[in-house]
């Protein structure tokens, strides 16, 4: 255990030498702006719309779902976000949960957390709890894989990823639609689950922060590949969850690691054309919304 975690610390302290001496991180550059239109949901749409990076929007059976929401200008004190969030915080609606996936910086901003009601219910990983009770939230909904809670008619189960560094959950969210959130991961087998056993209709995954991915780092190399997909990896992805539609997140907002912050959305692009999967696949600009349409069969 104690070796488990010196390579992880190697790895953080690589990581952050890296944004220092290379071109990784700029503190310096200006926040692009984005056109923010305030969007208006109806009590009967189905619908996601991208913030940024993995904050989404989720519209369903009449409730207003957020996902891992990050407003800070910065996250980890160092890093400094590219885009402006698609939607002002002030023009968000009335949030009726908030979903956290894990507790890294860029997936769970006290800064940005501490702006909401302390009695919006928030739902973590199972072990997380007292980092939301601490700050005040009375209804935190800590889950266990496979362990479910309930917003009015909406079912939201947490599921297991590849992301071993924290206690990390996906949330497949069943209303009217069925919507898979899966935060941070690694291409994993634990995506096949999902496609097997539920007709999901959209399902928003990462396409960022996978550098360095370099045989001669072996540690780190593989420590990578396991913790953050690839946009090579999406299709693979795709056919294990079989979804109607399949969202690109967690890239463009932040530099996490040693890529440029364009690269992901480029190489994801000619992934989606090389296979093919352009009727599977929506790229969002930040504050755009997918509509969900459609009966189920």
């Amino acid at each position: 255990m104690k070796r488990k975690k010196l390579v992880y610390v190697g790895i953080a302290l690589s990581l952050l030498i890296g944004h220092y001496l290379g071109s990784s991180i700029s503190m310096f550059h200006e926040i692009r702006d984005v056109p923010m239109a305030k969007q208006e949901y109806s009590a009967d749409e189905s619908s996601v719309t991208y913030v940024g990076h993995a904050t989404a929007l989720i519209h369903l059976n009449n409730l207003n779902l957020l996902t891992d929401p990050v407003y800070s200008e910065t996250v980890c004190f160092i890093i400094k976000r590219h885009v402006l969030p698609g939607i002002r915080f002030e023009d968000l609606p009335v949030i009726d949960a908030i979903l956290i996936s894990h507790e890294h910086w860029d997936h769970l901003d006290k800064a940005t957390l501490k702006r909401f009601d302390k009695k919006t219910p928030i739902i973590i990983s199972k072990g997380l709890e007292k980092k939301l009770e601490s700050m005040g939230f009375t209804d935190v909904r800590g889950l266990d894989y496979e362990e479910h809670t309930t917003l009015g008619n909406v079912r939201i189960t947490a599921y297991p990823v590849a992301h071993r560094v924290s206690k990390s959950s996906s949330y497949l969210i069943e209303g009217d639609k069925t919507i898979y959130f899966v935060g941070d991961s690694g291409l994993t087998d634990k995506f096949r689950f999902i496609g097997d056993n539920y007709d999901v209709d959209a399902t928003l995954l990462p396409i960022g922060a996978y550098r360095p991915r370099l045989w001669f780092i072996p540690g780190l190399s593989v420590a990578m590949r396991t913790q953050h997909m690839h946009p090579e990896d999406i299709p693979s992805a795709i056919e294990m969850i079989n979804p109607d539609m399949m969202i690109p997140m967690h890239y463009g907002v932040f530099k996490l690691t040693y890529e440029p912050v364009d690269e992901p959305l480029a190489i994801f692009e000619e992934v989606v054309r090389k296979n093919d999967l352009k009727s599977k696949v929506r790229v969002l600009e930040p504050g755009e919304k997918y509509s969900i349409r459609g009966e189920k069969g």
